[in-house]
């Protein structure tokens, strides 16, 4: 993925379909921060996409400064008792 692809909402995807999102919700490039969100069709879930897609998505947002600019936080919210998810970005880092 190159950067001026990055700007958007992310769909992946397996051979035959489309199976979840990622995309950053909202931010402030003056203090930094942005909100990413994502989901995924629940039959894919448990299998390791979503910490791939994750963490290929928040190093480019690192690394290339989109969509808000240089940032210092990125900020991920869960569906009450998510775990899964809560174990993805744990895994990932966030606290």
């Amino acid at each position: 993925m190159r950067p001026a692809e990055f700007a958007g909402k992310y769909f992946f995807q397996t051979l035959s379909q489309s199976i979840g999102t990622c995309d950053f919700k909202t931010g402030n490039q003056h203090s930094h921060w942005a909100v990413i969100g994502y989901d995924l069709i629940p039959e894919y879930c448990g299998q390791g996409f979503m910490h791939e897609v994750l963490a290929n998505v928040i190093q480019m947002a690192y690394q290339y400064e989109i969509p808000f600019g240089q940032l210092n936080r990125i900020q991920a919210d869960t569906m009450p008792g998510n775990i899964a998810s809560e174990n993805v970005l744990t895994k990932l880092g966030f606290h």
